[in-house]
């Protein structure tokens, strides 16, 4: 597999070139972040500050089109996203989402934790914490 870095180019748009420095993905983006577990997150702007958050797979398509307000790193196969209208979701590396979001599992946002390779991660849920898994079944102690 090709190892991918972002690169800007003189008009301030961000692509990705590969080890020799050649434009593997043409500089389009107004943000990116670099290739992780197989995916880069992409910003496109509509204006100075506001945008919206994709990813992108190796080839330059599009896995999810921009159309997310945050878009964090993959792992375990996959990302936590929010949308525009403060639905906290999860894409999974195929592309699709995971509708559930996390606003009917818990009262906040999960504080920077990452699912472990169980697919589990720790959340503070009404004055107490908890553990989730990644379809959103609750556990007050980490399962078995």
């Amino acid at each position: 597999m090709i190892e991918l870095k972002s690169k800007q180019n003189r008009d301030g748009k961000y692509g990705f070139v590969d080890s020799e420095g050649l434009w593997v993905i043409e500089p389009k983006f107004d943000e990116v972040r670099d290739f992780c577990n197989g995916f880069a997150a992409f910003k496109i702007k509509w204006d100075k500050f506001e945008g919206e958050w994709g990813y992108l797979k190796p080839d330059g398509s599009y896995l999810v089109p921009a159309v997310f307000v945050i878009a964090e790193f993959f792992k375990n196969g996959y990302a936590k996203v929010k949308t525009s209208v403060n639905a906290r979701l999860f894409v999974q590396n195929d592309g699709s989402r995971i509708l559930k979001s996390f606003d009917e599992i818990a009262d906040s946002i999960i504080n920077e934790s990452d699912f472990d390779d169980e697919n589990i991660v720790g959340i503070p849920f009404q004055h107490k914490n908890g553990y989730i898994d990644i379809e959103g079944r609750w556990y007050d102690e980490i399962p078995k």
